[in-house]
Parts: structure tokens; sequence; C-alpha cells
């Protein structure tokens, strides 16, 4: 396991691939924690699956998530927190503000002979749009 950090104003995303491309790291499992200042997080549209959602959020977030590695390409999903705002969805971009993230990233070891991976799903021809879905801090759990 490798463990990344990234500090106060570097982006998240780059950090993890610079190191995932400096290692050579093909596949893996990330887990990440920490507080940002910025991110871009995007969801599907409940009407088309194919468009993004993709909004923009500058306040401090604590913030934690999980991704994978495939065939060399950083994918990560998160849940941010900040006052009066829960924010959860695909990580496009994230800037440390006061504090730092911390990633884990695991290797997954290749597949064994004869057994064949499913390819890791892309979004062609997913078109990101303003917009986007967030839950209030005081909302009841309805779950």
């Amino acid at each position: 396991m490798r463990v990344i950090t990234v500090n106060r104003g570097e982006e998240v995303l780059e950090t993890i691939q610079a190191t995932v491309t400096a290692t050579g790291t093909v596949a893996a499992a990330i887990t990440l924690i920490g507080a940002v200042q910025h991110a871009d997080v995007s969801v599907m549209r409940r009407d088309d699956a194919q468009t993004d959602l993709l909004r923009t959020y500058d306040q401090p977030f604590e913030l934690s998530g999980t991704g994978e590695v495939v065939d060399g390409r950083v994918h990560v999903h998160v849940t941010l927190a900040g006052e009066g705002l829960i924010v959860a969805g695909h990580l496009h971009r994230a800037v440390v503000g006061d504090f730092f993230v911390r990633v884990y990233l695991t290797p997954v070891p290749d597949q064994p002979a004869g057994v064949s991976a499913r390819p890791a799903p892309t979004r062609p021809g997913r078109r990101p749009s303003t917009g986007g879905i967030t839950l209030p801090a005081e909302a009841p759990n309805t779950a």
C-alpha cells in the first residue's frame, strides 16, 4: 500500500494520478479522507444517465471517498460535508485548503491467466451540464 498526502494548494486527482503514473500502477483500490476548499463534483441526470450534472463548490468541506485505478487511470467518488451542505458524486477536481487529504492506494494484482477482467466503464458521450443535486445538512434522513 502507498500513502499519498495531498497538501495545501494541491489538486487531489492530479496528485494521485502523478503517483500512479510514476509508480507504473495499473490497477488499485483507492480510499481517501481529509478536507478540501474547492471541489467540482458531478452526478448523473435522472432522465439522462449519459449527461453529467457538474457543480462547482467553494467552501471548506470534510471529504471521504473511494475509487479505483483501472488501466493506469484514476476514478474517484466522494462525499463532501460542509456547513449546511452535503454533496456526493464523481470527483472531477478538488483543491486542498487549510488541511490535507490522505490517500491510501492499494495495488490490485493482475488477473490470473484465463480470467478476463470486466472492462472499466467509460463515459463516452457523457456531456457535463450545469445543475446538480445537493442535500441540505438539516434534511431528515428518510432511509
